[in-house]
């Protein structure tokens, strides 16, 4: 509620008038790195957005073996994402299609390799019997791994 009342209250001094690019968004009280990538792709910016699902998607394409609770804050995986986004596609697009990959084809309990289409890039598919190396469990209360 506090980051709420202080983003209105930066609204109120700026009229209103706020740049949209993702550094200028990360800026904002109660925004990360996540949000402001996805409003920036939105509006055209080649910005990721990195959230747990796709951390998920990239981790296993790329093989990269954070653990779980780190893999959307790790430099490596947002790094990928930023790759990921070509400034010839709509970044929102590419956001929107990993977040729909993650959560019907790359799942994190039974990922559907056979049905993805990443899935002769992916590091993950490829290895023996569909299965790889799992990212290392986060201390969650699900204690799922990706």
């Amino acid at each position: 509620a506090r980051q709420l009342l202080a983003l209105a209250r930066r609204l109120v001094e700026t009229e209103g008038v706020l740049s949209l690019d993702s550094a200028s968004l990360i800026c904002l009280p109660g925004i990360g790195r996540y949000s402001a990538g996805i409003v920036a792709a939105a509006l055209g910016e080649r910005a990721p957005a990195v959230d747990t699902n796709i951390a998920r998607v990239i981790c296993r394409v790329f093989a990269v073996t954070p653990s779980q609770a780190e893999a959307r804050k790790s430099t490596n995986v947002w790094s990928l994402a930023f790759a990921l986004v070509e400034p010839t596609l709509e970044p929102a697009r590419v956001t929107w299609a990993l977040i729909d990959l993650a959560s019907a084809t790359c799942t994190t309990r039974a990922p559907a390799c056979g049905n993805c289409p990443l899935s002769s890039e992916c590091r993950f598919a490829r290895q023996s019997a569909g299965m790889a190396p799992r990212m290392s469990p986060s201390k969650s209360a699900e204690g799922e791994s990706v």
